[in-house]
């Protein structure tokens, strides 16, 4: 799971055009809730 997460990490930095730190915090909140219940 790690690993998965550190590459979604690696692709969020990487998509930089979305600036807005506002649309990360939700990616982010949304890739912690899949990774706390994964469906």
């Amino acid at each position: 799971l790690e690993e998965g997460v550190s590459k979604m990490m690696r692709m969020l930095m990487e998509e930089k055009k979305e600036d807005d730190m506002g649309a990360f915090i939700e990616k982010l909140d949304k890739v912690g809730r899949a990774a706390q219940d994964p469906m």
